[in-house]
């Protein structure tokens, strides 16, 4: 799939690419990336938009001040 991000290279989507997208997916829905709102911390909503769209991500802190994500809106 990050061939097709490279110049020159014609767009082709092909079954190798929805088995990497459909483990990209897997991936930002699962420990580490994705974890539990846990409600005893302060939580933090980062917002992007545009008149075709918005994107949300909220977040919070682990106890070494790492950033994770509880949950995506889009």
């Amino acid at each position: 799939m990050r061939k097709l991000l490279q110049l020159d290279t014609k767009f082709v989507w092909n079954k190798q690419c929805d088995a990497e997208l459909e483990d990209l997916k897997s991936t930002l829905i699962s420990d580490p990336v994705l974890r539990p709102l846990l409600t005893d911390r302060r939580v933090y909503l980062t917002i992007d938009g545009s008149t075709l769209g918005i994107g949300s991500h909220l977040w919070l802190l682990d106890d070494d001040g790492i950033p994770h994500t509880c949950a995506y809106l889009s």
